[in-house]
């Protein structure tokens, strides 16, 4: 099977479902799904313990699964222009984020835990780019 593979490029393909099976590729350090018709994630995403990379932008992501929180090798999470109305508080485990786009979600809404962990992101260096309304709520 071809669970040993470090990169999926799945941009571009119209995917409206992201089957559960993505949990099988273990071995994923970069996931490019951006540019699709996706509305969710299956929880199996946070399976994918050595991410490194994960770009879904240009979907229909409404929300995150708890799962992602899994993902603590992740460096770069690019979520822009989706439908995105929270994230996960999960998101704080993502500690090691060098690249953190989350604008262009209009209907974004930060708890104060994500907000001081956003703070603490761009303290570290972090490149986080957030909407500027949503960044004038700090």
């Amino acid at each position: 099977m071809f669970t040993n593979i470090e990169e999926l490029h799945l941009q571009f393909n119209q995917l409206t479902i992201l089957p559960n099976e993505i949990g099988n590729f273990t071995q994923l350090k970069m996931l490019l799904l951006y540019r699709n018709e996706l509305q969710c994630l299956p929880k199996e995403i946070g399976q994918l313990m050595n991410l490194e990379s994960l770009v879904l932008s240009d979907n229909k992501l409404t929300e995150l699964p708890h799962e992602i929180g899994n993902l603590v090798n992740l460096k770069s999470l690019k979520l822009y222009n989706n439908r995105l109305k929270k994230l996960p508080d999960e998101i704080v485990y993502l500690t090691n984020l060098v690249d953190f786009i989350i604008d262009e979600n209009s209907n974004l809404i930060l708890t104060e835990i994500q907000k001081r962990f956003i703070e603490k992101l761009m303290h570290n260096g972090c490149n986080v780019v957030v909407d500027k309304d949503l960044f004038i709520r700090f």
